[in-house]
């Protein structure tokens, strides 16, 4: 019984913490922000840690894209 109570409550804690679906306008800034990547890079609030994870992010994408192709 204690096993079931643990896994329910870590399903109900990771529920929590699942982010929130984005809005059609949030996506459509997503979406334009992507095809724009030199603005994003160089916009104000883009941090160097947004930058590295962004780099990350792209190049994970790259590997993974090559890989299958």
């Amino acid at each position: 019984m204690r096993d079931l109570a643990a896994a329910e409550a870590e399903l109900e804690r990771r529920e929590r913490h699942r982010p929130r679906a984005l809005s059609e306008e949030e996506k459509t800034k997503i979406l334009s922000l992507g095809s724009d990547l030199h603005r994003v890079w160089t916009a104000p609030a883009t941090t160097d840690r947004h930058r590295r994870e962004l780099l990350c992010t792209l190049l994970e994408e790259v590997i993974v894209t090559g890989f299958l192709l």
